[in-house]
Formats: structure tokens, sequence, C-alpha cells
């Protein structure tokens, strides 16, 4: 059985600029069907990163702020 584009499996993607993801897709990579914005936004595949999280290029890895209830950080 060969290649078939048409059936890639889709990855789940953040959609990332300046550093803070703005949303999450859904993407089987095919440029044919849909493009990332052209608006300075990266494309990391990852499972678990949510709008609001940042990446941190240099680490390779998202970050997720902890609320804190209302309380004052020390």
């Amino acid at each position: 059985m060969g290649h078939n584009e048409d059936n890639m499996e889709a990855k789940r993607y953040a959609m990332v600029k300046d550093g803070v993801v703005y949303n999450t897709c859904l993407w089987n990579g095919d440029v044919n069907t849909w493009q990332p914005p052209d608006d300075g936004t990266i494309m990391i595949e990852n499972d678990w990163a949510g709008i609001g999280d940042w990446w941190e290029e240099s680490e390779a890895r998202f970050y997720r702020a902890i609320p804190n209830n209302g309380e004052e950080q020390p």
C-alpha cells in the first residue's frame, strides 16, 4: 500500500506568536489544504500546550503559569 497524502493523520499543534500560545489546531501538515498564518506564527507539534502558555525557544519547551487564587506572591 503506497503513501496517500489525503489520509495523513492530523497532529495537534500549538500556534505560537511572540512566545505565547494563542491557539491550537489539528493539522496533517498538508500545506495544499491549509497553511499557518504568515504573521510570525510558529507551529509546534505538542499534545498538551494550551492558550496562554508560553514557549521558551532556548529550552524548546512550554511553560504554564500557575494561578495563585488571588493570594499575594512572596
